[in-house]
């Protein structure tokens, strides 16, 4: 629930493009990316503990994704964030989502940063007591778990400062599949680990990284159920493509 990267109508033919690298607890029970049995049908990993997830794709192609913010220990007596990211993922489309997301209680969830996207538009919510929510305009954008101007936000501009350099808007699937596996295994070397894209420490760590492409048509979903760096992707993009009745990029 660590890092994202978002390239909103940037590719010409890939109107979404979403990085989503989950750090995690070591110890924290989950399951790999699957068809859930929801309405509408949700493709998405699940937390084993509360139920909820972190990244998902709905079969009306919204994809929500979610990070904590670190801004202060977690109060365990509310909700689980994870379980609004699945709430959202039983919306239409994200304009649905910023109206839900507009509408949170006050004092409801731990910090955190949420967007959902379709392939017209791009919100993204700060919540930290209440919700600050704002459209995303086309560009690239990296999100971490960390506060703007927090001494780690070196992770977040290095990331977007690499793919805005790095990734073409006539880019192809292909092309934009093999940056964003080579930005997801990133490491610092001697820096706290903390502020690596891929991220390694005794109790805590990158524990699954997803890549979704998204138009009108197609779908594409890689996804590597362990650490990037040392774990290969796999392709889910039968799976989905079926649930959503798209072809496959």
């Amino acid at each position: 629930m660590c890092t994202l990267l978002i390239a909103q109508q940037f590719v010409d033919a890939i109107p979404v493009v979403v990085l989503a690298n989950r750090d995690e607890f070591l110890d924290r029970p989950s399951l790999p990316p699957a068809l859930r049995d929801r309405v509408p049908p949700v493709f998405c990993g699940l937390d084993a503990r509360e139920g909820g997830t972190w990244f998902g794709i709905n079969a009306k192609g919204l994809v929500v994704a979610l990070t904590n913010l670190s801004v202060r220990p977690p109060d365990r007596s509310l909700r689980s964030r994870g379980l609004l990211c699945m709430d959202l993922l039983a919306l239409e489309d994200a304009m649905s989502a910023e109206r839900a997301l507009r509408h949170l209680e006050a004092n409801s969830y731990n910090p955190f940063n949420i967007v959902a996207i379709d392939t017209t538009t791009a919100v993204r919510a700060v919540y930290d007591s209440r919700p600050d929510v704002q459209r995303m305009p086309p560009g690239i954008y990296a999100i971490t778990n960390w506060p703007l101007d927090s001494p780690h936000d070196s992770k977040r501009e290095g990331l977007e400062t690499r793919v805005r350099s790095r990734l073409s808007p006539q880019a192809t699937a292909a092309e934009v599949i093999d940056l964003l596996q080579n930005e997801a295994r990133m490491h610092l070397e001697d820096a706290d680990p903390r502020t690596s894209v891929c991220c390694h420490s005794p109790l805590y760590g990158t524990r699954a990284s997803s890549i979704v492409l998204l138009s009108d048509t197609h779908v594409r979903m890689q996804h590597a159920d362990g650490p990037p760096c040392s774990t290969p992707y796999e392709n889910l993009s039968a799976s989905l493509a079926r649930m959503m009745s798209f072809k496959i990029f």
